[in-house]
């Protein structure tokens, strides 16, 4: 496709086309000013000396005398050379001259118009006569008594008004000349910084990948933010409108006006690295997993540059940071989990079962008959009378499989762990992907706890529910919490006390804070005496807010970290 002209070509094009006629009309305009000021002053001096002439004693002396060009053409000559006229010519009423330029035309008829002289006025016109085209002035001469005696007439060629002419247009026509030069070299300059910024497209050009431009910005299921390098919203899409909360309308604002978590304004916030006048451009983005409004967000961030072109080095615009839901994600991780939990615990139970039914086959080939059943009924009993217990006592099928795969755990990690689940607690369905976050959450952080300690137990009690409030309590005689820790810190996203594994720890006690604020709930969060052993209780109330409904996250969960005496 043939490639249009570009928008800096098209604009210098018109503005030198522009410049150009108007300097032919400033130049027009400039000649036509200047000969109408050299006509205009021509006339000036023309009136100027013939009304002289007709008011000095000497001329209406003269004219009474026998002969007059004797006096008269030695005074017309002075007049002439002292008041740059190219002509004085003095006659009588009747028109016959007296003087003139040209001593040979004396005596002859002036030729011109010389009857409004001859009514008293003075007159103006532009002539040919004897000497070529002229602007001359008619004056009436008066004597004494007021009588027309003579008439007295001055005068300046048109090629001497012409010669005035042209020795005043060099500065002027330079001086437009000059002005057109300078317009256009802005032009020019203009043209070029546009061709810069367009990178040397065309309207045509622009306007379609401003249309792609607005297309995929907005039909993206990804957010997409770009942050400038002064910490404002330079754009935002649809979609990241919706997922952090914020207005359409909220580009231009500073992203600490936002309202938003300290945490991800500091990520958001974040630069790419090195000095500000060179900064590392081909540095890799960060990713980083943000708790918001409910939401899982995952956010990742990376410089913004606009690339080289020619011999324009690539440069930093601000930041982009792209967010993805991953709340829908995370609902069916934890679904999951615990489905994974119940699989893992029931392989481990076929092994172990196969392994005790070795030690019943062994026994019974032995001839030991009772201690064969005995072992049988011993093994057994235990674990089924959990599961009996867990599936009669919980309608929640999935909460259920979750605990009892957690305690398959436990056992298999050496940890003493006991569920007890009181009679008569029940909760709606729609709880029941918040109770898998809470409570897997809080086992896994105490089955690693009591890892490093040297009693190993765990216990879990669920209580109430239906008209009361539903308490979940898991208690476990772990390591503790270090004494300058609070429950902001631990439900911080991205804090945790354990090592960071290759995708980052922090995450659990942020999504059951953010799981029990969506159910309006309270989390008190108790230390054993000496610091060790801990004590995480949930109550989460009758009917509890819907989790779609916004969340104050000021204050909608009670937060403790108290000591009490060891459990």
């Amino acid at each position: 496709m043939r490639r249009r002209w570009s928008v800096a070509t098209r604009l210098l094009v018109v503005q030198l086309i522009g410049v150009a006629v108007l300097a032919a009309g400033a130049v027009a305009f400039t000649v036509a000013g200047a000969r109408s000021d050299a006509q205009q002053e021509a006339e000036t001096r023309s009136v100027a000396v013939a009304t002289s002439l007709a008011q000095n004693p000497l001329v209406v002396g003269a004219v009474s005398g026998p002969d007059p060009t004797s006096t008269l053409q030695p005074y017309a000559l002075d007049v002439m050379a002292a008041s740059d006229v190219d002509f004085v010519t003095i006659m009588s009423p009747d028109g016959i001259r007296w003087t003139h330029r040209d001593p040979s035309q004396i005596g002859g008829h002036y030729l011109g118009t010389i009857e409004p002289a001859l009514r008293g006025e003075t007159m103006v016109e532009t002539y040919t006569g004897t000497l070529g085209p002229s602007v001359r002035a008619v004056a009436p001469v008066r004597d004494a008594a007021g009588q027309i005696v003579a008439l007295a007439a001055s005068g300046v060629t048109i090629s001497r008004v012409e010669g005035t002419l042209a020795a005043r247009l060099p500065p002027l026509v330079g001086g437009v000349v000059a002005a057109a030069l300078l317009v256009v070299l802005a032009t020019v300059l203009l043209s070029r910084y546009l061709g810069r910024v367009t990178d040397g497209r065309g309207p045509e050009e622009m306007a379609r990948l401003f249309a792609y431009h607005e297309s995929v910005l907005h039909s993206v299921r990804e957010g997409l933010l770009l942050i400038d390098g002064r910490g404002r919203v330079a754009l935002l899409n649809d979609q990241a409108a919706v997922l952090l909360g914020l207005p359409a309308g909220s580009a231009g604002e500073g992203i600490t006006d936002l309202g938003l978590e300290p945490d991800l304004e500091a990520f958001l916030l974040t630069g790419p690295s090195g000095p500000a006048s060179q900064p590392d451009l081909d540095c890799a983005a960060t990713e980083q997993v943000h708790l918001h409004a409910g939401r899982i967000l995952v956010l990742t961030r990376r410089p913004a540059t606009q690339p080289r072109r020619g011999r324009r080095p690539a440069r930093l615009l601000g930041t982009v940071v792209t967010l993805r839901d991953r709340t829908e994600i995370e609902r069916l991780s934890g679904e999951l989990d615990a489905t994974r939990t119940l699989s893992d615990a029931l392989r481990s139970q076929t092994h172990e079962h196969s392994n005790r039914m070795h030690v019943v086959a062994s026994l019974v080939e032995l001839g030991r008959y009772d201690e064969a059943v005995a072992f049988a009924v011993e093994s057994t009993a235990r674990s089924q009378h959990l599961a009996d217990e867990l599936f009669s006592g919980i309608e929640d099928a999935v909460v259920a499989a979750l605990l009892l795969g957690k305690w398959t755990e436990a056992r298999e990690r050496g940890v003493e762990a006991d569920i007890d689940v009181s009679d008569g607690a029940r909760w709606d369905a729609d709880l029941t992907e918040d109770l898998v976050i809470i409570l897997g959450n809080l086992v896994d952080n105490s089955l690693d706890a009591v890892s490093r300690a040297p009693e190993k137990r765990v216990v879990v009690r669920i209580s109430g529910g239906g008209s009361h409030d539903l308490e979940l309590r898991v208690t476990d005689t772990g390591t503790g919490l270090p004494a300058d820790l609070g429950f902001a810190d631990l439900s911080r996203r991205g804090f945790s006390t354990k090592d960071h594994g290759a995708f980052g720890r922090g995450v659990g006690l942020a999504l059951v804070d953010d799981a029990v604020r969506r159910r309006g709930g309270t989390i008190d969060l108790t230390v054993g005496e000496g610091g060790s052993g801990c004590e995480a209780t949930v109550r989460i109330p009758p009917r509890s807010v819907d989790p779609f409904d916004a969340v104050d996250r000021s204050g909608a969960v009670e937060r403790s970290l108290r000591p009490e005496a060891s459990t």
